[in-house]
């Protein structure tokens, strides 16, 4: 069914922000907004996958861009029509830190 097959790409798209080192993604209004994890002084921070993720950012200052509030710092990627797109745009960020980190 149609609805099963939503819920198992939402699921996609936590596992894939997950991998990413996000500790909870929120698609709202055509924004996924990716949650970085609440602990500053996690080591994730010092981690390449996080200096890939601001050098991203940084090459694609329109779709995307970062906030930090009193509880987290967020990404949040502009124009994303549905949790496909939101896995694809996933995806893409994933490749550019992996290769870069191999790089």
């Amino acid at each position: 069914p149609k609805e099963l097959k939503g819920l198992f790409d939402s699921m996609r798209m936590k596992w894939k922000a997950r991998d990413l080192g996000f500790e909870r993604v929120k698609l709202d209004d055509r924004v996924l907004t990716c949650y970085f994890p609440a602990n500053q002084n996690s080591s994730y921070y010092q981690s390449d996958v996080f200096g890939n993720i601001i050098k991203y950012v940084g090459g694609h200052p329109v779709q995307c861009s970062m906030k930090q509030t009193p509880k987290h710092l967020t990404l949040k990627i502009k124009n994303i029509s549905g949790v496909l797109d939101a896995i694809r745009a996933l995806d893409e960020l994933q490749q550019f830190a992996q290769q870069s980190a191999i790089a």
